[in-house]
Formats: C-alpha cells, sequence, structure tokens
C-alpha cells in the first residue's frame, strides 16, 4: 500500500486503485504508465494539474534581495519578484535552496547585501521581524520545523497569530481559536475528526495542510514554499498547486523551492538556478526546460 508513484511502479505487479473511498479498478502494472496512474488516482493527468493559471503579474517588483550572502551557505545572490508571480529556486541539494529562504526569513540572517519590499530596504535578524514585514515561510522539514505534532489542529493553525485568538489579559479565545482553524481548514479542504485532534494523528497530506494554514494565518504579502509537497500524495499535491495559483491570483509573491523539476517547469514564472551556494542560472518561464534546469544545477552550459 503505497502513494508514492515510483515505487509502485517499481516494485508492484499488480495496482488496485482507490478514489475518495472507491474501488476505480485493479490493472496490471505493465499495463499503466506512471501519468496513467495518476489520472486513474485523481482524475487528471500529471501536466493538467501542475500548471499555474494565468495571472495579472505586477510591472513594478515587490520584494528583491540584492547580492544577499551568508558565510558557508550561499554568496551574492540576487533576484526580483513581483505580486502574482511564482518565482522558483531549483538546484540539487544541498545548493543553498533552503539557507536562502532561511536567511531571509532570519532563522540565519543575511550577513551581507540587501532585502527590499517595496522599494524600502528591511532589516530582518529573526522570524519575528520578518512575519512583521508580511514574510512567512513554509519549511521543508514539517515535522521537525513546522509543526508542534503532539499539539491539536487548532493549535497549530494558529500559535503564530496569538494577538488574533486572546483578549487584552492575554487568555485564548476557544471560539476565536476555533473559528480561525475552521477557515483555513476549509479553504485547505482538511480532513480530521475534529479541530482538536493532535496532528500526529493526520496524514502527511493533511499534516503539511495544517502547517500551510499557520503561515497563511498571518496574511503574508510574500510566501516561502520550501518542498511544499514533499511526502504527501498525488490528491493532496494538486490541490496544493490549486493554492499556489490561487495565492498567486490573489497577488502574494511567491517563492517556490523544489526538487521537483515538473514542478519548477509547471508553476514558476521565472527561477533562478544554484550550485553550491551560487547562481548558476536564471530562466524565464517561455526558457523552462528540464534539460536546461538540470544543465544550469550541474554549473554546465548548454
Amino acid at each position: 500500500m503505497s502513494h508514492r508513484l515510483n515505487e509502485v511502479m517499481e516494485i508492484a505487479d499488480r495496482v488496485t486503485v482507490l478514489r475518495n473511498g472507491s474501488c476505480i479498478g485493479t490493472y496490471q502494472r505493465s499495463d499503466l504508465t506512471e501519468n496513467e496512474l495518476v489520472r486513474l488516482m485523481i482524475g487528471k493527468s500529471l501536466g493538467e494539474f501542475i500548471t499555474k493559471e494565468t495571472v495579472p503579474i505586477e510591472e513594478k517588483p515587490y520584494f528583491e534581495v540584492q547580492d544577499i550572502s551568508v558565510k558557508g551557505c550561499f554568496s551574492n545572490v540576487s533576484f526580483k519578484v513581483h505580486r502574482g508571480e511564482i518565482f522558483g529556486l531549483a538546484g540539487l541539494v544541498g545548493a543553498g535552496r533552503s539557507e536562502i529562504a532561511r536567511g531571509i526569513f532570519g532563522i540565519t540572517p543575511v550577513e551581507s547585501g540587501k532585502i527590499l519590499i517595496d522599494g524600502k530596504e528591511v532589516k530582518i535578524k529573526n522570524p519575528k521581524q520578518a512575519i512583521a514585514n508580511k514574510i512567512a515561510l513554509l519549511p521543508e522539514d514539517r515535522q521537525g520545523l513546522g509543526l508542534l505534532l503532539e499539539k491539536s489542529i487548532a493549535f497549530n493553525s494558529t500559535f503564530a497569530v496569538p494577538h488574533k485568538i486572546t483578549n487584552k489579559w492575554g487568555v485564548v479565545s476557544r471560539k476565536a481559536e476555533q473559528e480561525l482553524t475552521s477557515a483555513y481548514a476549509k479553504l485547505l479542504q482538511t480532513k480530521c475528526d475534529s479541530y482538536e485532534q493532535r496532528v500526529n494523528e493526520l496524514s502527511g497530506g493533511n499534516q503539511q495542510k495544517v502547517s500551510i494554514a499557520k503561515w497563511l494565518s498571518v496574511e503574508p504579502d510574500i510566501l516561502i514554499l520550501d518542498e511544499p509537497t514533499r511526502g504527501i500524495d498525488i490528491g493532496a499535491k494538486a490541490e496544493v498547486y490549486k493554492l499556489i495559483s490561487q495565492l498567486a491570483r490573489e497577488g502574494k509573491c511567491i517563492i517556490l523551492i523544489s526538487s521537483e523539476q515538473a514542478e519548477i517547469i509547471g508553476l514558476c514564472d521565472n527561477v533562478v538556478v544554484m550550485y553550491e551556494g551560487r547562481m548558476s542560472g536564471t530562466l524565464r518561464r517561455e526558457e523552462l526546460q528540464e534539460e536546461k534546469v538540470l544543465m544550469a544545477a550541474h554549473n554546465r552550459k548548454g
């Protein structure tokens, strides 16, 4: 039993597909391609749901980094992101992509260079300052960094915004907590028994939805998504892709970090490719091809 398609295609002899609690059918694995298996699972092919909607992108950049560096992690990184844009950071694992995200968010603050929001330089030395500047980071390790697994869905969905659920004496309003949790659970279609259910009892996809809810609750203008679909099933992936496009349509600046070439190519408007902590390539949407991304990821010129 698995939602990892590569495992199924490599190991199984026969495949039974379930969708929404119903059996779609049983097939010989040798008669299926991965794309056909995806279509059976969610009713669409890979190419149909890994596609960004056409949305207006503002001409003036809203978020910009200029020559930012953290010693031993990355150096002289520069890029601009416009409202409505999905901007990609690609490259091999360890190339510096996640380190850039942590630098922008103030976990390991940038040591040199500039961060600008709406044309004005901002100083970000910790996550609290990042959140104050309407920046949010969905980390790649949702269980280690994104969530408190022993706590409830309601707690995890709201603890980044205590001011929204507490009174002037700092006492949590259960009504406000439940209302805020409900709003994002409905938006993200989170499947759970109740909002008091512990997060460690949820599937990987629903855990990720709770982590996303936590960061949407801060109402960010700049949302950094680090491997947002890692370890979740194909149906949950489709929902995340739809959400990313929706957030771009609302005018958010989206920075997407992904090791999956299909996500980078299908969703992003512009991409910077990293190699050993340095920028090795910049690609516009019309230039995005798997070969070009891989060449830049290995610091090779085509």
